[in-house]
């Protein structure tokens, strides 16, 4: 279910093969996970929990919250003390996703962005990275994302059609595992974004 863009670095080619050398297996590659939230407290719980319940776990999570109720955030923040919680303000979407992004930046292999209502299956990372890691020339990956109920899809991935608009490819279609392979899109919904 990965749509793949991320592009390896040199330096992670080389330590894959003087680990293969060695006779080692090279370890999973890492993660850290940046929720860019507006008000949806109700939604960043249980994103947090999907987090949580990962298989290959994150080496941080950080969430930028715009201070829509202050008082709701620190609840969360005092039920997740692991999660890095950084009150900032309404800079909109790709401005909080900058800040998450540069906050985690060179902790971790990959930056999952999240929007604060997605749910993540458990194995949604690990799956993510294996195929993401796989690829040496791609930039960015994300998942198959499906609407609540689990029935239809939001996005499949970015494509653009001929009149060059993004759109969200699959996106109100039911789900009958039309997207179900590993393949190329042209673009990842910032709602789940390996980078």
């Amino acid at each position: 279910n990965s749509l793949l863009f991320k592009r390896q670095t040199p330096a992670h080619r080389r330590y894959g093969r003087f680990l293969t050398e060695l006779g080692m297996k090279q370890p999973h590659p890492t993660w850290s996970a940046g929720i860019v939230n507006h008000g949806s407290y109700a939604d960043l719980e249980a994103c947090l929990a999907s987090i949580a319940l990962q298989t290959w776990p994150p080496e941080r999570v950080v969430v930028w919250d715009t201070g829509v109720d202050a008082a709701a955030f620190l609840e969360i923040a005092s039920k997740h003390p692991a999660v890095e919680c950084l009150p900032g303000t309404n800079v909109g979407y790709a401005g909080g996703a900058n800040r998450v992004v540069a906050e985690l930046r060179g902790h971790a292999d990959f930056v999952l962005v999240l929007n604060p209502d997605v749910f993540l299956d458990t194995t949604f990372s690990e799956n993510l990275l294996r195929a993401a890691s796989a690829e040496s020339n791609v930039a960015i990956a994300t998942g198959k994302l499906l609407r609540p109920g689990r029935d239809l899809i939001d996005s499949a991935g970015i494509v653009f059609p001929r009149h060059r608009r993004p759109r969200d490819r699959g996106s109100e279609q039911r789900d009958a595992g039309q997207f179900n392979t590993r393949e190329r899109v042209e673009g990842a919904s910032g709602a789940a974004m390996l980078i």
